[in-house]
């Protein structure tokens, strides 16, 4: 039997009420919060591409820097500071350079001094 809305309690209607309130401020919450995490990751990739770019010119100033540098360390670059400083600085003699030689990827300990052949196990034995 159905029964008349109109005898219905009020308490049942005032709970419908809530639940509609409950669901509606539910749904707009949920909605700000998509809208302002979508407008976080808007931010964050404006301020990434602005990083970006900030590197790339920081990179680019590096690699000028760099050869002005390496043009400064030419010898001719050099001898001109030198006459310009008056510093009466001649290069040296080919006698006065000393020239070392790199070790390979072998240890020292791996040849000997005098002949240059014996293992390090020989070293070891003190012959």
């Amino acid at each position: 039997m159905v029964r008349n809305r109109k005898n219905s309690s009020p308490l049942l209607r005032f709970r419908s009420a809530i639940k509609i309130v409950f669901f509606f401020v539910f749904v707009c919450g949920a909605g700000m919060g998509y809208v302002w995490q979508k407008n976080q990751i808007y931010e964050l990739g404006k301020k990434k591409k602005k990083m970006e770019e900030t590197l790339e010119v920081l990179k680019r100033g590096n690699r000028d820097k760099e050869n002005a540098r390496d043009h400064m360390e030419t010898s001719s670059m050099v001898r001109i500071k030198v006459d310009e400083l008056g510093l009466d600085l001649i290069e040296p003699s080919q006698n006065q350079i000393l020239y070392l030689k790199e070790l390979g990827p072998e240890s020292p300990l791996s040849t000997s001094i005098g002949t240059g052949k014996s293992s390090a196990g020989d070293m070891r034995a003190g012959r």
